[in-house]
C-alpha cells in the first residue's frame, strides 16, 4: 500500500521601485506519505533471525515533511550593457518519519511477533544562501557572464537510538559563462561552473 498527501503554496511578488525590479518568492510544502512493504525477502536466510519456513514479514513506515522557502532579489533593468542579479536564499525543512515494529506471521498470517522494534527519526535542515550575477554584453551578439554563490546550512537528526550533534557546512560556488549569437535563433555558448550538494 502506498498514500501520499501533499500540499504546495507558492507566492511571488513584484515590485519595481524605480529602475530596478524586486522578487519575493515563498513556498511551503506539507507532505505526508504512508507506505507498507514486504520485507519476506529482504530478511530471508538472515542467520541470527530463526524463522520457520514460510515466514510472511511486513513493515510500514509513515514520513512527514514541512518545507518552507523564502527567495528576494533584485534585478537590474534587461536589455542594458550590463545586466546584474542579487538575492538572498532561506530555507526551513523538517522531517519526522515513524516506523511501525515490524512483524512475522506464519504464512497463514497468524502473528508470531515483531522482529525489529518500531522507530522514530526527527531530521531538521536549515540553509542560508546569498547569490550575484552580471552579464556584460559587449555587442548585441555576445555577452560574458559570471555568477557566486555562498551558502551555510545546519542539519540534525535525533531518532530512537540517540540523538547526533548538529553539524554545519558553507560552500561558494561560481559559475562563467559566454554566449554568440549568430542569428535570432542560432546561439552557441560555453559555460563553466562548480556545484555543491549538502551531505
Amino acid at each position: 500500500a502506498f498514500d501520499q498527501d501533499l500540499g504546495l503554496y507558492t507566492a511571488t511578488i513584484d515590485w519595481s521601485p524605480g529602475s530596478v525590479t524586486v522578487t519575493s518568492a515563498s513556498g511551503y510544502t506539507d507532505q505526508t506519505t504512508d507506505t507498507t512493504v514486504d520485507n519476506t525477502t529482504a530478511v530471508a536466510g538472515v542467520s541470527f533471525l530463526p524463522l520457520p519456513p514460510g515466514t510472511l514479514v511486513d513493515g510500514a513506515t509513515s514520513v512527514k515533511i514541512k518545507k518552507f522557502t523564502q527567495e528576494f532579489r533584485v534585478t537590474s533593468p534587461q536589455s542594458q550593457r550590463l545586466d546584474w542579479l542579487v538575492g538572498a536564499f532561506y530555507t526551513d525543512e523538517k522531517v519526522d518519519l515513524k516506523g511501525a515494529p515490524i512483524n512475522a506471521y506464519l504464512p497463514d498470517y497468524t502473528l508470531l511477533g515483531a522482529i525489529v522494534p518500531g522507530r522514530t527519526q526527527e531530521s531538521t535542515y536549515e540553509e542560508y544562501a546569498f547569490f550575484g550575477d552580471a552579464t556584460w554584453h559587449f555587442t548585441d551578439r555576445f555577452d560574458v557572464g559570471a555568477g557566486l554563490r555562498f551558502a551555510e546550512n545546519t542539519q540534525k537528526v535525533t531518532g530512537t537510538g540517540g540523538s547526533s550533534p548538529s553539524e554545519s557546512e558553507n560552500d561558494t560556488t561560481w559559475s562563467l559563462s559566454s554566449r554568440y549569437h549568430f542569428t535570432p535563433d542560432v546561439m552557441m555558448y560555453g559555460r563553466i561552473a562548480t556545484g555543491y550538494r549538502p551531505g
